[in-house]
Order: structure tokens, then sequence, then C-alpha cells
């Protein structure tokens, strides 16, 4: 070391405690339950032809007519100029909320999945089925997006054990 630089003095870092943080939420695997009308998931009792139905719709996707997929893609692709997602890219965002629900586009599993946010499950349907039909997906195009519902988790906990829930469009009859 040179005699005429003065050496660096090594910094010093005063003792602090951190405060404690809150434990962790344990996050739970929600396991349906047989019943005598269908599965309870939660407080929501779904019948097994309603989810037959729903795992139909996406295990066995039905092309979209010609005008029906020009809506989905002008859909994803307003998510796309967004989030300034290049066309090659996955992209994944909310296309609609409101109060009552809201709902997604997941590049994953390419398909369009609807929160409910309100105990008046029908009207959150027909909020959502309104606002694609407005952008001019026609009934079959909304029920072959696909698009599926689901309850919100905090309101499926407060609703009464066995409620019904359906999640099948409305579109889908």
């Amino acid at each position: 070391m040179r005699a005429d630089v003065p050496p660096v003095p090594t910094p010093t870092v005063a003792a602090t405690t951190m405060p404690a943080l809150p434990p962790s939420p344990t996050i739970t695997a929600i396991t349906p339950v047989p019943t005598a009308t269908g599965l309870l998931v939660g407080n929501l009792v779904v019948s097994p032809t309603d989810l037959a139905r729903d795992y139909e719709r996406f295990a066995h996707r039905v092309p979209l007519f010609a005008a029906d997929q020009g809506v989905r893609d002008r859909l994803i692709e307003a998510l796309r100029r967004s989030f300034r997602v290049a066309s090659r890219d996955p992209v994944e965002g909310i296309i609609y909320r409101d109060a009552g629900v809201q709902v997604k586009y997941v590049s994953g599993p390419d398909d369009f999945e609807a929160e409910i946010l309100t105990a008046d499950f029908n009207l959150a349907k027909r909020t959502v089925e309104a606002f694609l039909a407005r952008q001019g997906l026609s009934g079959q195009g909304i029920c072959d997006l696909p698009l599926s519902y689901y309850v919100n988790w905090k309101l499926r906990e407060s609703l009464p054990s066995g409620t019904h829930f359906d999640p099948n469009p409305l579109a889908c009859g």
C-alpha cells in the first residue's frame, strides 16, 4: 500500500432487528367430496353433469366460426397491445372487469376464465356474456371460446354449504 494514500475505512453496519413477519397463509388444496347431488367443492356443489360438460368443452374443443374466431383474435390482440407483447409471445390478463366478475385470457391453456365475485352467479354470467356478445361473439362462440366460470375463494367460503354452481356459460344451454 502506498504511504501517501490513507486506507479506506471498512463500513460498519448497525445491528437492527427486523420486525417479525406474519405467518404465511397455509394453502390447502380443495378436494371435491362426492355428495348425493354432486361434488362438494368448498361450500359449492357442482353436479357431475355440469362438471363433465365443462371438461368436454375444454378437452374436445370445437373450432370457432370465422366471425367468432375474428372476435377472439381481436380480444387477445387488444390484450397484447395493452401489455406491448409481441404476437409470438404468450400473454395473459384481464379483458373485462366490474364489481361482480372479472374475465381473463390465459395463454397457457389458451382459454378465458371468469372469476365470479358476487353471490348472484347468473347475474355475473349474464354480464360477461353480454359483454362478449357486444364484442361480436355469437352464443355458440361464447360457449366454444372456451370460457369457464369459477367462484372467488373468499366468496365461495362465505356461501352456505351446498350452494349449487355450474361452471359452464349460460350460452352453452
